[in-house]
């Protein structure tokens, strides 16, 4: 299952992550900026040149590694609009990307400033940065992307179910109308006509069986006009229901919510442990070797530590106090980073080229800031691609009961108007009426059982009628 699930992970990841988003202009600035951040750390421990010259050597790879990137794109990753890309070709692009940054850096502190050479940190840590943060970019970038592409899609559905759901209840009360009408003019008056007639027959019941089959028939003439009943009641049901309105799509947009607040409004765990985790590998490991990785790594626990915690003991207060606390969250990273460097050595570990730690509290707050801005933009979208999807069911449900509803509103008249039901009213009126002009010409010759055989027949089929377009299943 475990297997299933990470396989499953990096089918997404290379779904969003090598199309569109693979490299773009957003990404490409903003990853611009962290590379010049970590750069600027980088050569700040050699100390071999003046902050001035620094910049100088940072820019110069910079500015090579993202004109290779402009032309490498527009040769191997020019139709990634379009369709998706082979990974190798997408990690091949990221990594030569940070290879040629700190190549160029490197040899331009080299000859053109005369500054000792750092090709294996500078070229190894740019390429490791650049790979890593194109990757995870292009992997926000893209869910992103296409969480907004399945809204977008999703609601443009929505409004066509929606107008299709309009027009079906139109059509829907159209039927209704014309279903209550043809009740009132075609059934009403001849079952009324019909309990009439069987009343009339009690002045020939001359003898018990004779009483016994008129009151047969009488029974069959009120289970008729009671049958009728129900399905009128039934055909109000299903006209009361509401109709769908097209504005409940409409409005549907996605929003999300952190652009109107300062905060996002959850704390990110496992995203916040990626980047801080990554961010100080890649960090540290070019600035101190491995005892920065190993530093790192503990600050890494100890801060995703306190997140979980604090973000556990958050969702059990009210929603009131929740926002007044959630604040001090990013307090609290700082206070733990802050504590963590400055002591540091009293744990066994010993750095070369330590950060301030104000520096590093203060780096530590906008990597779990970010990480939480992006995974409450992605929360967000999910949830959004989720509620369009259940109202998209009910919607198609809606349709469904609404086309169903419709049809047996059709059959109602059909059958009414010109069907079997009407024809066969019509036929136990008429044998009624023969029954009584028989009995007043005729009087006892005539053969009454099989009158009222026939007629109980015909009254039956009628009942029968009416259950085989049943509208009560519709209505319930």
């Amino acid at each position: 299952q475990n297997y299933c699930q990470m396989k499953l992970k990096f089918h997404l990841f290379c779904t969003v992550a090598t199309g569109r988003w693979a490299v773009s202009l957003p990404s490409a600035i903003y990853l611009a900026i962290l590379a010049f951040i970590f750069a600027l750390e980088r050569e700040a421990s050699f100390n071999d040149v003046p902050n001035y010259l620094s910049i100088k050597i940072i820019l110069s790879g910079l500015l090579a590694s993202y004109l290779y990137l402009f032309v490498i794109q527009a040769l191997l990753l020019k139709s990634r609009k379009v369709k998706l890309q082979k990974l190798n070709v997408c990690m091949f692009v990221w990594a030569s990307t940070g290879f040629v940054n700190g190549l160029i850096a490197d040899l331009y502190a080299k000859y053109a400033l005369n500054s000792p050479s750092h090709l294996i940190v500078r070229v190894g840590g740019s390429t490791l940065l650049t790979t890593i943060s194109f990757a995870l970019t292009a992997f926000y970038f893209g869910t992103v992307a296409k969480g907004k592409v399945e809204i977008a899609a999703l609601e443009s559905l929505g409004k066509i179910l929606a107008k299709e759901s309009a027009g079906l209840s139109v059509e829907q009360k159209n039927a209704y109308e014309q279903a209550t009408l043809r009740f009132e003019m075609a059934l009403t008056p001849r079952v009324k006509q019909l309990q009439e007639l069987t009343r009339t027959l009690d002045n020939y019941a001359t003898s018990d069986e004779r009483k016994i089959a008129i009151a047969n028939l009488q029974a069959q003439a009120e289970q008729l006009r009671l049958k009728l009943n129900e399905e009128l009641t039934a055909m109000e049901k299903l006209h009361r229901k509401e109709s769908p309105k097209l504005s409940e799509y409409e409005n549907s947009t996605f929003k999300s919510s952190y652009r109107s607040s300062l905060l996002p409004a959850e704390l990110s765990v496992r995203t916040s442990f990626v980047v801080l985790f990554l961010g100080g590998l890649i960090g540290q490991i070019s600035r101190n070797g491995p005892s920065g990785a190993l530093a790192s790594l503990l600050a890494s626990f100890m801060l995703t530590t306190f997140l979980f915690t604090f973000r556990t003991a958050l969702h059990k207060i009210n929603q009131f106090s929740r926002k007044t606390i959630y604040p001090w969250a990013y307090v609290g990273v700082f206070a733990v980073e802050y504590f963590y460097t400055a002591h540091m050595t009293s744990i066994g570990i010993h750095l070369n080229s330590p950060f301030q730690p104000w520096y590093t509290g203060a780096k530590v707050v906008f990597a779990v800031y970010l990480s939480s801005v992006l995974s409450q933009l992605m929360i967000e979208n999910n949830e959004s691609v989720l509620k369009l999807k259940a109202e998209r069911v009910m919607r198609k449900k809606e349709i469904s009961e609404l086309s169903e509803s419709s049809d047996n509103l059709k059959l109602f008249i059909k059958a009414t108007n010109f069907g079997n039901l009407q024809g066969k009213i019509s036929g136990v009126i008429f044998a009624l009426n023969m029954l009584k002009d028989e009995l007043n010409s005729r009087g006892s010759n005539v053969d009454f059982d099989r009158y009222v055989q026939d007629t109980n027949l015909l009254l039956s089929e009628s009942i029968w009628e009416i259950r085989n377009f049943s509208l009560q299943g519709s209505s319930d």
